[in-house]
């Protein structure tokens, strides 16, 4: 289980192998399953870029065990946790706008 501070708060963590799944809180779940045509500007940015997260994320998950304890992939989780921190500006900017 990874702690529910390293990533953004409109990403809400399960249990995962070091950081892997996320679900989507109430925050963006509307616009997630909005067409992604009639969204605005910002909303398409936030879209994107949680759909880029979670793909990401469930590659991170199908790893078997094995991969799991190498430098490699723990470098991976690493720089997902990196990226949905610092994304988590940018989803709140677009959120307000």
């Amino acid at each position: 289980m990874v702690e529910t501070g390293v990533l953004p708060e409109a990403v809400q963590m399960t249990e995962m192998p070091r950081g892997a799944a996320m679900m989507l809180t109430d925050k963006d779940s509307k616009r997630m399953t909005t067409k992604f045509e009639e969204l605005c500007n910002e909303d398409k940015i936030l879209v994107f870029f949680k759909k880029l997260l979670n793909e990401w994320n469930q590659e991170l998950d199908e790893m078997t065990e094995l991969e799991k304890r190498t430098v490699k992939e723990k470098s991976m989780v690493a720089t997902f946790k990196q990226c949905a921190r610092y994304l988590s500006r940018l989803f709140e900017f677009c959120r307000k706008k």
